[in-house]
């Protein structure tokens, strides 16, 4: 397989004890860059660096650029619990005004926070537990279980839409993988 880097890469943050080098690296190398992840409407789910990054859905390549409320939600807990409270504020901020300008959609376009995808969606809800500047209610911890569980399902979705797109004679680059 390709491995490029996918909003998945960044999924590590949520590890409460990542070595401070790794957070640094990925916050400042990726996260925080306005040539990979950094757009007007964080973050994409790829970097806008990627030659595949897609942010309007062309084709329905719905993971090739759009910028989702829940892996922001996953990332602003993330980045707080590592000191970037500016910057987690930062994506909560944007994330309400993709919500403002757009309503609740699955997704939004990172550099218009036009709405993408299915309208009233319930995880664009997750706003009002990120605007609360706090972790998960309940929780001391980022729940790695949950983290866990989607970084999971993000591999395996990326894979099965890397299969699908294949047999349909698409041409595709997406995997979670990480190098580099």
């Amino acid at each position: 397989p390709v491995r490029v880097v996918t909003i998945s890469s960044l999924m590590p943050l949520i590890l409460d004890d990542l070595p401070r080098p790794i957070v640094e690296r990925l916050v400042n190398d990726w996260v925080s860059s306005p040539d990979h992840f950094w757009t007007p409407y964080p973050l994409p789910s790829v970097p806008a660096s990627d030659p595949k990054f897609m942010p309007g859905n062309p084709r329905g390549f719905i993971w090739r650029g759009p910028s989702w409320i829940n892996t922001n939600w996953f990332l602003s807990h993330a980045l707080r619990g590592h000191g970037y409270t500016e910057l987690a504020d930062t994506i909560v901020a944007k994330s309400h005004e993709c919500i403002e300008i757009s309503g609740f959609r699955e997704y939004y376009h990172p550099f218009t926070a036009g709405g993408l995808g299915a309208s009233d969606f319930g995880w664009s809800t997750l706003i009002l537990d990120m605007s609360q500047g706090r972790r998960p209610a309940g929780t001391r911890k980022t729940p790695r279980l949950i983290g866990a569980l989607f970084a999971c399902a993000a591999y395996w979705y990326s894979g099965l839409v890397s299969a699908r797109s294949e047999e349909a004679g698409h041409e595709t680059s997406l995997d979670a993988g990480f190098s580099g």
